[in-house]
């Protein structure tokens, strides 16, 4: 057997050292939760997530009694925190289950910086390269935002596909396929998400990706 060799992602997401630092200063998942604009359920889902992903819990919970219970940052989620988005470590083996294959294309500075992965695909990017080199991407699963519906938003990239399988990932999360052009991307959702939005092979939906979302692998 040859060689396995670790890949490293971003893993702590925007939404996660928002969801800590809330922490820090509610000492409350709920009010944290308020603060953000997002249900408890995917704030416990972030903080088990990052458990998995940081070797052990980011938080010690109190339960009430004679003293207010409360959610609060112990010394691996204050690592985390200091660490910023980035990598928490070592996660996938590349071409084996949750692995992110980078994509590939050409990237071009007009009329903003983009690469193109096909003829019928581009994505807005974040990073500089030359007039025409061939790069590499990565599209952190857990960053793309999806609808049944168009919305605004602030992501520069919206795109349009068709769901080609969905599959348990290597946490708690669901793990889409889907299909934008000749392009298949990966897209990490809870399981409460594909509920409520039906989302089955061959559902067609909306996918908001943010430029800073687009990392050069």
């Amino acid at each position: 057997m040859g060689t396995r060799t670790v890949e490293r992602e971003m893993l702590a997401t925007p939404v996660d050292i928002s969801l800590l630092r809330a922490l820090e200063a509610e000492g409350n998942l709920v009010s944290a939760c308020q603060s953000l604009g997002i249900s408890r359920d995917r704030g416990t889902y972030r903080l088990s997530r990052l458990a998995r992903l940081a070797g052990g819990p980011v938080v010690t919970a109190q339960r009430g009694g004679r003293t207010p219970g409360g959610t609060r940052l112990n010394s691996r989620g204050r690592k985390v925190l200091e660490g910023g988005v980035g990598p928490l470590g070592p996660v996938a083996h590349p071409g084996g289950p949750g692995a992110v294959r980078p994509l590939r294309g050409t990237w071009h500075a007009r009329p903003e910086p983009h690469v193109d992965l096909s003829p019928s695909l581009s994505l807005v990017v974040g990073f500089r390269a030359r007039e025409g080199e061939r790069v590499g991407l990565r599209v952190d699963p857990e960053s793309i935002l999806v609808a049944k519906a168009e919305f605004s938003t602030s992501a520069r990239n919206v795109l349009h596909g068709i769901v080609t399988s969905l599959r348990r990932g290597p946490g708690w999360e669901t793990v889409l396929g889907v299909r934008v052009g000749s392009t298949v991307l990966s897209v990490a959702v809870t399981p409460s998400s594909v509920h409520r939005l039906r989302i089955h092979p061959g559902a067609r939906l909306h996918l908001y990706v943010k430029a800073t979302a687009v990392r050069r692998a």
